[in-house]
């Protein structure tokens, strides 16, 4: 059975979160829920400097959905040192170098579409307190 939107929703965040703790630059997240014709429910789309770098990335990501049971039904650029993509179902994930994503500009693909909040809320201390 297919996992629901709010479950790739809920892997598009850790996704995101997986990818930031790794340093990915432009990190964002479109919700295509609302999209016809939209090959998963959700992208996250986000780059990086070196060839190094993404793939350091691209495992953060596959560790971080791996904690929620969820694996790439595809996988594509895994040897390329300029652009990945996972496959989840209902999401894909494009990882790609900074200058490519510059040039290839996807995030103009899905324009119309809402972005996800993914950062954690930042925990406030209790102010004076002595």
């Amino acid at each position: 059975m297919r996992a629901g939107p709010s479950f790739f929703r809920k892997a598009a965040v850790a996704a995101a979160r997986g990818a930031s703790a790794k340093k990915a630059d432009g990190i964002l997240v479109f919700d295509l829920t609302r999209s016809q014709g939209s090959v998963a429910d959700y992208v996250c789309v986000m780059s990086g400097n070196s060839s190094v770098h993404l793939r350091a990335l691209r495992e953060a990501v596959e560790e971080e959905l791996d904690r929620l049971e969820l694996s790439p039904v595809h996988r594509d650029g895994m040897g390329s040192a300029r652009w990945s993509v996972l496959d989840y179902g209902g999401l894909m994930v494009h990882i790609l170098r900074d200058e490519d994503r510059d040039f290839y500009s996807l995030e103009r693909l899905w324009g119309d579409a809402r972005t996800v909040s993914w950062k954690a809320p930042r925990k406030t201390g209790r102010a004076g307190k002595k």
